[in-house]
């Protein structure tokens, strides 16, 4: 389960970045932060906002419902001025495959 934590107002053309982004490296088992839209800060390990999607958290669990929540929880742990995250990632059904006898 992946979720994005993008700047506030992304996708516009423009949106104010460069904030501190607190909390990455907080996370507990089974889960995972991929930055991208970031720069360094001035400070030694210091991440700062630069683009739209600035992160994915992706976390596993036994089932989707476990890994949604999970995600949801560790973003919590994730801190930037006017983060956003989309509240329906994996909110909808799954769609069952099917095989079929050829």
């Amino acid at each position: 389960m992946g979720l994005v934590l993008a700047s506030g107002g992304y996708p516009a053309a423009q949106f104010p970045t460069g904030f501190p982004i607190h909390g990455i490296g907080n996370q507990g088992r089974g889960t995972q932060v991929f930055v991208g839209g970031v720069k360094p800060g001035e400070t030694a390990g210091e991440l700062l906002t630069n683009g739209g999607r600035v992160a994915v958290l992706v976390a596993h669990g036994p089932d989707l419902p476990t890994a949604v929540q999970l995600a949801y929880a560790e973003a919590e742990l994730v801190y930037f001025q006017d983060k956003y995250v989309r509240p329906d990632i994996g909110q909808r059904p799954t769609p069952q495959l099917t095989t079929s006898a050829y």
